[in-house]
């Protein structure tokens, strides 16, 4: 079979035509390759966001949408993410050059963390709002300064901790400033020491809390979910694995992934305290053959995942996270919780979701998307000078 792939006029009476046989098509995996951005995944990050709110609620009336594992889906997306960046870099120029990478991770993350990090400050030693609250930020801000936002959290230094859901940034800068020199220098180019290196510290991850104890094991047990996404853009990488798990992109295999995805999302909360990290480990691998299936395939799934209200969402989820525990503050003064009417209850999450977005478009306009674009510049002129590869 051939194509006849219409390009243009060359002039008023002839139309130039190109022949493309069936051959030379790129296959899906070579689409895949190319491909720069899938509006799905921010979709999903949209889904993650919205349920994480919820988490920190004093209404816990939204307990059954299991919140608390958005966060283990943005880890393997994070991982994903990140993996892919950097096998397309490596793909186009060779290889990874570790100082733009670290430029572009610094001014996309910093910037709005920092900024919001000094709000926290202003309204608890300036404005003296929320005093109770004043003696444990004293006694993580040291933590928070050089991004060991886990450690006041991990360690229970405070009960009114401030902007304690900042611990999940700490645990993914750490992983930034490791991943792109142990990925692709240590593990080399070899595609498949890569995935088999990244599956075995994965495990080795998982049950860190068994090997070194459960007060250090901790620490790193989160990592896990990060290297799931890792390993996830290891496998869709190879056009073998590619092929492999295509079943996951059509109609009944995802579906079915989501089923499974779905299942675990609400089981993982009710099961026992000593299974727990089992089934959130299942969880984690659940979430990255569901991001299989997305990337994979193009049905229902992604069509609901790429609704320009979710992708907006999504785009804006960063913000979202570090000033949403602000806004639900707000909101449940306008919308006070604890009156057993549901109706009080959506209208304070509604308006935490309003003063987010909000909040979270003006951070990305005046701090984030700015300090993207200067990282972006630096980065691409260190790329173009070929340094520290």
């Amino acid at each position: 079979m051939v194509y006849l792939i219409r390009l243009g006029p060359l002039n008023e009476t002839s139309l130039h035509m190109v022949i493309v046989t069936e051959a030379e098509r790129p296959t899906q995996y070579e689409q895949y390759i190319a491909r720069k951005y899938l509006p799905e995944l921010d979709g999903l990050r949209a889904f993650s966001i919205l349920i994480v709110v919820t988490v920190h609620m004093k209404d816990r009336v939204w307990e059954w949408l299991a919140g608390a594992q958005g966060v283990t889906v943005f880890f393997v997306l994070s991982g994903y993410l990140i993996t892919l960046l950097a096998l397309r870099e490596t793909r186009f120029n060779g290889c990874l050059n570790v100082r733009a990478f670290f430029v572009r991770r610094v001014f996309r993350l910093f910037p709005s963390y920092y900024f919001v990090l000094g709000i926290y400050c202003v309204l608890v030693f300036g404005l003296n709002i929320s005093p109770e609250r004043r003696e444990g930020l004293a006694r993580a801000l040291p933590y928070y300064l050089f991004y060991m936002q886990e450690y006041p959290v991990f360690r229970n230094l405070s009960t009114n901790l401030p902007f304690y859901q900042s611990w999940s940034l700490g645990i993914e800068e750490k992983f930034y400033l490791v991943w792109p020199f142990l990925a692709f220098s240590v593990l080399g180019s070899v595609r498949s020491v890569r995935a088999w290196a990244t599956a075995g510290l994965t495990m080795l991850m998982i049950f860190a809390p068994t090997i070194i104890g459960q007060r250090a094991g901790q620490f790193l047990y989160p990592y896990s979910h990060i290297l799931v996404g890792c390993l996830t853009a290891f496998v869709l990488d190879t056009p073998q694995g590619f092929a492999n798990l295509a079943w996951l992109g059509r109609r009944w295999g995802a579906l079915l992934t989501l089923a499974g995805f779905l299942a675990l999302h609400l089981i993982v909360p009710h099961v026992p305290k000593d299974v727990h990290r089992v089934f959130l480990s299942a969880y984690s691998v659940a979430t990255g053959l569901l991001l299989m299936a997305i990337v994979l395939g193009d049905g229902p799934i992604q069509r609901v995942l790429r609704r320009p209200m979710l992708v907006m969402i999504g785009k804006l989820s960063y913000g979202i996270y570090l000033v949403h525990i602000l806004a639900l503050h707000l909101a449940e003064k306008i919308a006070t919780p604890g009156t057993d009417n549901p109706l009080v209850s959506i209208a304070a999450l509604l308006l935490a979701y309003l003063f987010s977005v909000c909040a979270a478009y003006l951070l990305a306009m005046a701090i984030e998307r700015p300090g993207i674009a200067l990282g972006r510049r630096i980065s691409r002129r260190l790329i173009g000078t070929g340094a520290a590869r």
